[in-house]
């Protein structure tokens, strides 16, 4: 039973109980037509509501009590946010047609001149105009622009940890990465395309981080 499981695992390790109630509050306020974002800070809530508590709640499972401070608690929260962020932009036209997502805020939209009637139509297939679009490529470029900072920091606070803890925060970075290189490769069309994290590029992913330091991963992020 998972409840079994979470007590279990709450009475083992010392996690702070605040990253569940964040969680929690972000279910209770889902909707249960798929997401709709109104500006950019309600789509980084949600984004701490998802990704970042995941972080927290496992940072104290991965890390000694000797290293578990607030820099190291802020990677943890930087690194979930970066996944979840980096998945919900690789992912919105699959998201749209398989959840109802509306993952593009709309402020954002009205910013850079598309109409949500306009996305919505090349959401469906019925127009391709935005892909190749320069109004897409600046929206997007704007949307992930947090997820670099984010992972930067996390490979610094991954570092402090030790031995596999260390390297599973190399490789969720490397992952995370390879996902925004191939969104910006393909012009940030993500509304046709999405990238899949879990390949067979991710034992590349694993070799890597095991060769690599925290400033291999830190170079990479200025590609």
């Amino acid at each position: 039973d998972v409840w079994v499981a979470l007590r279990a695992t709450l009475h083992r390790y010392s996690i702070i109980q605040r990253p569940f109630q964040d969680m929690a509050n972000g279910i209770a306020a889902r909707r249960s037509s798929g997401l709709v974002f109104e500006s950019s800070d309600e789509l980084m809530l949600h984004t701490y509501r998802f990704g970042g508590t995941v972080g927290l709640i496992a940072l104290p499972v991965l890390a000694d009590n000797s290293v578990l401070d607030g820099d190291v608690a802020m990677g943890a929260l930087a690194l979930g946010m970066a996944l979840k962020l980096t998945d919900l932009l690789n992912c919105i036209g699959h998201h749209y047609r398989t959840l109802g997502n509306r993952t593009v805020p709309r402020e954002v939209m009205q910013r850079y001149g598309i109409d949500e009637s306009e996305l919505e139509r090349n959401l469906k297939g019925e127009a391709k105009n935005l892909p190749g679009d320069p109004r897409w490529q600046e929206l997007m470029q704007e949307l992930l622009s947090p997820v670099r900072p984010l992972l930067q920091h996390a490979s610094w606070a991954g570092e402090q940890l030790s031995g596999k803890s260390c390297v599973a925060v190399r490789v969720a970075v490397r992952m995370c990465m390879r996902v925004v290189v191939h969104i910006e490769k393909r012009s940030y069309d993500t509304i046709n395309r999405r990238a899949k994290m879990f390949t067979v590029s991710t034992i590349t992913d694993v070799a890597g981080a095991i060769r690599s330091s925290g400033y291999a991963s830190a170079k990479m992020m200025s590609l």
